[in-house]
């Protein structure tokens, strides 16, 4: 066949690169029309199968394989109207190149028009969409390629970034533990410096706790001093007031001792004075009484016989004489009387 090289698809897809603009249905239109037209492609014998009706030609589905192309044949030839449509789909059959699918996608190119001069048509559909999917596979590789420079890159930023951080905390953590060192140093001299001033106030408070102790048993102490002066002091008066009471009960007794003394030698001097009375009424009664038993005896009127005188009668006594009964009893003894102390003196008492 005529200008129409079997390797042209070969070659134009070994031509082809991973551009985008590449894909281009026109682009590569004009390309495989352009390798297309640089060879022919021998054929050889070939039976075509075909079906003719009613003025049209009809050919039936057959494949041809030559040169490392295979191509699918279908069309139709209408006699009446002179014209034809022809269409070859044309497929590599070597190797595909690297990158691409191991089946290579089909060309089409059909013949449409008069039979006198057919206008050749390339169909790349399939060709633009693998070179568009190949563009777009290494785009992709390209774009994950440079995701993953850009991840690696931001992982060596954020592996520099988090060293950089580290060394930065490190740096923050050794000023932070210097600084709390310093502060726990400076917290444990204010601590100390506190427990210091405090106990020295409370060794101030103790002192003054004692200072006032002792001053409060110094007062207690002179207190009771006092008081126990004031006790005994009480118990002096008291017991001068119990003295002096005692000697003026003393003083009492005697001069009621005395007062009774002097009664009783009162009484005692007046019963002896009646007594000393009485005998000598007794003395005289009696001796009146013998002078008239001595005067009656001798026939003399005798003295006068006292009223309540007991009656003695005599033989020979003149009856209704009356004598006295027996002798007159005798006197008593003259009394004893003794000097009266003198009562105690009244005077008061000298301390």
């Amino acid at each position: 066949m005529a200008r129409f090289d079997p390797a042209a698809i070969s070659k134009v897809i070994g031509a082809t690169g991973d551009d985008a603009s590449e894909s281009e249905t026109g682009r590569l239109q004009d390309r495989i029309g352009e390798a297309l037209e640089k060879a022919s492609w021998p054929l050889g014998d070939v039976t075509i199968p075909f079906t003719q009706a009613a003025g049209v030609l009809r050919v039936s589905p057959v494949s041809i394989e030559r040169a490392g192309l295979r191509a699918d044949a279908t069309g139709l030839v209408d006699w009446r109207a002179m014209t034809t449509d022809l269409r070859l789909n044309l497929r590599p059959l070597g190797a595909a190149p690297k990158g691409w699918p191991e089946q290579l996608p089909q060309v089409g190119v059909a013949w449409r028009g008069p039979l006198e001069a057919p206008r050749r048509e390339t169909d790349v559909g399939a060709l633009s969409n693998v070179v568009a999917a190949r563009a777009l596979a290494r785009e992709i590789e390209r774009v994950e390629a440079f995701e993953a420079d850009q991840r690696e890159r931001a992982m060596h930023i954020r592996r520099l970034r988090a060293e950089r951080e580290l060394r930065e905390n490190e740096r923050k953590l050794t000023e932070f533990l210097k600084a709390e060192e310093e502060r726990r140093i400076a917290e444990e001299k204010r601590a100390e410096e506190i427990r210091k001033a405090e106990e020295a106030r409370l060794a101030e408070e103790a002192r003054r706790a004692e200072a006032a102790r002792k001053a409060e048993e110094a007062r207690l102490a002179e207190e009771a001093r006092k008081a126990e002066i004031a006790r005994r002091a009480e118990e002096a008066k008291q017991a001068e007031e119990a003295r002096r009471a005692e000697i003026a009960r003393r003083l009492e007794e005697a001069r009621i001792a005395e007062e009774a003394r002097k009664l009783e030698i009162a009484k005692r001097q007046e019963e002896l004075r009646k007594a000393e009375d009485e005998r000598r009424k007794a003395e005289a009664d009696e001796r009146a009484r013998q002078a008239a038993i001595r005067a009656a005896i001798e026939g003399r009127p005798g003295p006068m016989i006292l009223q309540g005188a007991p009656p003695s009668y005599i033989p020979g006594d003149p009856p209704g004489y009356g004598r006295p009964r027996g002798d007159a009893p005798p006197l008593p003894p003259p009394l004893d009387i003794q000097s009266v102390p003198r009562p105690m003196s009244r005077s008061p008492l000298q301390n």
